[in-house]
């Protein structure tokens, strides 16, 4: 079974007046190098059951969660045939 590997390029890219984030990167086979297109990429505030957001690879891999709050997350990469990629992170002002 192939692995993914979620390689964040600009996880905190985008602040705004309302401290909202963007959540970017390019997803990849970890075990190839290759672009994964076309997987679910999701992002679950801490403490809750459901996705807050969530959105398709393009066919090169990347990825572009706009319109993010500070806090806690889990990011969850899944696409069909694959083992998901889960990780944590967090978004904070910067001051």
């Amino acid at each position: 079974m192939k692995k993914l590997l979620l390689v964040l390029l600009a996880l905190t890219a985008g602040v705004n007046a309302f401290a909202q984030f963007v959540v970017s990167g390019t997803l990849k086979d970890s075990s190839t190098g290759e672009a994964v297109g076309f997987a679910t990429i999701s992002i679950t505030p801490d403490g809750a059951t459901k996705p807050s957001s969530y959105v398709l690879s393009d066919s090169d891999g990347s990825f572009r969660l706009n319109k993010i709050r500070k806090g806690k997350y889990t990011i969850k990469a899944e696409l069909m045939g694959c083992k998901a990629y889960e990780d944590k992170f967090e978004l904070t002002e910067d001051k």
